[in-house]
């Protein structure tokens, strides 16, 4: 057994993947299809005036393909669709409307494969100060798929509160470049959360009051929401971060394949602090965080929300029992037998308990090894299953792909008299399996090299 779960790691270790416990409620652990999130800015220019930077991102899956009819020749196919966003008042009339034109040339017009692909932008607004209920609606063109809401508000303060009282924040992906300040910062633009794993910093940015204080004292706490004793040893303790302070920037919008980001240039009316973040320490749930904010004689105290997500959660992971059946090759019976004993949050304990001993990092919530088992499984349960047992992680080859990965080679002989054969090569691993299928029937056994 050690034998495999060693090929496991090693076979892991190459492929490079991050993974998060299974945490939490399933709904809470990956991505909707539309997100989006609202960051208070002082205008660059104006003094009755405040301004709203609104990021969006959409799974492209939401727009449905369709024969270009444009003739301009360069993908056959094309998604279009609309994102409109308006700012409403306490009166709900509209202090501000932008609308964004999607589109997007597709090869052919099948799904989207396994993963996500987004479409992001930023749409930025000018408005008088005050509190402000966000309602977006995404409109595909050729479905007429809808989606809309308007739940979530956003507030401006009046522009001559200025110093750190007009202060607000915004996570960037990646980690702060200090003391250098960056040409240009993406925002993780996740509906202001953050995706498990990823490199974060925290943006803090406020309307200068005057004086010429350099550094930012920054003090950070965390509390689990709700609050979990089991999971206190693994929050990020209380932390204090002096940080440099940017004067007189302006942000500017950008967005390109790869997202959206901010081009950082000089003239504008915006200090900037960029904060490390311990995004890669929080486990699968909900956070606050009070944030203290001081620079010479200025204090201010900020609190914010957020989830750690994993967009591309192997599917196996979400469900606990199953998740805990898939261990059967790497474990004993008596051991699995009791990893299944309690009620649910007992279980789940058990299957974050059984990883946590094998992750190599375990200062980090990453655990590489687990990843790539469930998505082995994943892989396994829908292309190694038959009539008689849909599933294919219980099947002969899906054992060995979940132990040892996709094999170097592959040979298959399909002759209708003697029935079918598969050899499975491992170069790295000098193994070979054989699997036979003398019923032509899909149910390939192991005769040969059996772990």
């Amino acid at each position: 057994m050690r034998t495999f779960v060693m090929a496991l790691v090693t076979l892991a270790a190459g492929a490079g993947m991050m993974c998060a416990q299974p945490r939490g409620d399933p709904e809470e652990r990956g991505p909707r299809l539309v997100m989006y999130d609202a960051v208070p800015l002082p205008a660059d220019s104006g003094t009755a005036v405040v301004r709203i930077d609104v990021h969006y991102r959409i799974d492209r899956a939401f727009f449905v393909p369709v024969k270009n009819s444009d003739g301009d020749g360069e993908k056959p196919f094309v998604r279009r669709g609309e994102v409109l966003v308006e700012l409403m008042d306490s009166t709900w009339t509209a202090a501000a409307r932008s609308l964004a034109r999607i589109v997007v040339g597709e090869e052919n017009e099948e799904r989207i494969p396994e993963g996500h692909f987004w479409e992001q932008g930023i749409l930025s607004f000018t408005v008088r100060p005050g509190s402000y209920t966000i309602q977006i609606s995404v409109d595909d063109l050729e479905s007429r798929r809808n989606f809309t809401e308007k739940t979530r508000m956003v507030t401006a303060g009046e522009p001559s509160r200025t110093g750190l009282g007009s202060a607000s924040t915004m996570f960037l992906a990646g980690a702060p470049a200090e003391p250098v300040l960056p040409p240009s910062v993406a925002p993780t633009n996740m509906g202001g959360d953050l995706v498990f794993g990823v490199p974060a910093a925290l943006a803090v940015l406020w309307q200068p009051r005057g004086g010429g204080d350099s550094i930012l004292t920054v003090a950070v706490s965390f509390h689990q929401v709700p609050a979990d004793e089991n999971d206190e040893l693994f929050l990020p303790t209380s932390t204090t971060t002096k940080a440099i302070i940017h004067r007189g920037v302006s942000l500017r919008p950008a967005a390109d394949a790869g997202g959206i980001r901010y081009l950082v240039r000089g003239g504008g009316n915006t200090c900037l602090a960029l904060i490390p973040f311990p995004a890669e320490r929080f486990l699968l749930r909900a956070f606050s965080m009070n944030i203290s904010l001081s620079a010479g004689l200025e204090t201010h105290t900020l609190t914010r929300s957020f989830r750690i997500m994993w967009p591309d959660m192997p599917f196996s992971l979400k469900d606990v029992d199953y998740a805990l059946a898939a261990l059967k090759y790497i474990t004993t019976e008596d051991e699995l037998d009791s990893l299944r004993k309690g009620n649910y949050e007992t279980r789940r304990g058990n299957l974050e308990g059984f990883w946590r001993k094998r992750d190599a990092r375990p200062k980090s919530a990453l655990n590489d090894v687990e990843a790539e088992y469930y998505r082995r499984v994943d892989f396994a349960a829908r292309n190694f299953g038959t009539l008689r047992q849909p599933d294919g992680f219980h099947s002969d080859r899906g054992k060995v792909y979940i132990l040892f990965g996709p094999p170097t080679t592959t040979d298959r002989s399909l002759d209708p008299s003697t029935g079918f054969q598969e050899i499975w090569t491992y170069s790295k691993l000098n193994r070979r399996f054989t699997f036979v299928d003398p019923n032509k029937t899909g149910n390939y056994v192991l005769q040969a090299g059996a772990p």
